[in-house]
This record gives C-alpha cells, sequence and structure tokens, in this order.
C-alpha cells in the first residue's frame, strides 16, 4: 500500500496478487474472479492499473475482474492488478475501517468454498493491503 498526500486529498494505492494451482490430477479451466472499487461518488477517484483495466472487459457488473485460465495438473496461474483511490482526507479514517472489513470477508468467503468441498485448488490471495490494513 502506498499513501500520498495532494493538498487536502489522500492517494491510496493497493496491488493484489492472485495465485491459483490446480491440485487435481487432470486439466482444468478456471475462471478467477475478483473486483476492485468503483467510485459512487464525486469526492472519490479511482483509478485502475493496465492489468484491471484489461481484466475489467466484459465484465458482467461494474468493478468485476475475470481472467480465464486452462491449468494442467499441478501447475499455477498468477495475476496481479491495481488500483489507487483518492478521497477527502477527513474521509481516511471511515474508508480504512471499510477496507479492513471487506478483506476480512474475502477471507471468510475463501475458508467457506474449502468446507464445501471446493478444494482441489489452492488460491493465495496476496494483498499489501492485507497486512497493513490489518494491522491499524
Amino acid at each position: 500500500v502506498e499513501r500520498r498526500r495532494r493538498g487536502d486529498r489522500v492517494a491510496t494505492t493497493n496491488v493484489f496478487r492472485i495465485t491459483a494451482k490446480n491440485l487435481s490430477g487432470k486439466d482444468v479451466n478456471l475462471s478467477i474472479i475478483d473486483q476492485i472499487p468503483v467510485a459512487q461518488d464525486g469526492e472519490i477517484k479511482v483509478t485502475y492499473g493496465s492489468e484491471a483495466r484489461r481484466a475489467l472487459r466484459g465484465a458482467e457488473f461494474p468493478g468485476q475482474l475475470q481472467w480465464i485460465a486452462q491449468l494442467k495438473p499441478g501447475k499455477s496461474e498468477q495475476v496481479e492488478f491495481d488500483f489507487t483511490i483518492e478521497y477527502p482526507e477527513s474521509w481516511k479514517r471511515d474508508l480504512e475501517a471499510n477496507n479492513r472489513n471487506v478483506m476480512v470477508n474475502k477471507k471468510q468467503v475463501m475458508e467457506k468454498m474449502a468446507k464445501e468441498g471446493l478444494n482441489n485448488f489452492e488460491i493465495e490471495n496476496q494483498s499489501d493491503a492485507v497486512s497493513q490494513e490489518m494491522a491499524w
């Protein structure tokens, strides 16, 4: 996570890396789906990095990212994307609290998928944001 101040505004850049590994004994077609913020307030500006812009093409809803992968047994696919959110300094505390809740919910979804038997894949979602946001 990189934070910069621009006058009375804060810009936060977040970088995420998702790695999926095929643990089954056969070839698998895989859709990797995630989401990124979409500004719904004129005071917030969201800028997407090149990989995020590419993954947004053909999305079913605003902010949906999707990658298609064909994985051989034991092989991995990794995607990395980034975005920057710019907002008024006065909003910082509320937005950071919301970001922590999103990270916790993502982890709960992944744990539920594993419990329901969707465990032929090893999914790793790495983010500079996760460790730093959770530490606040």
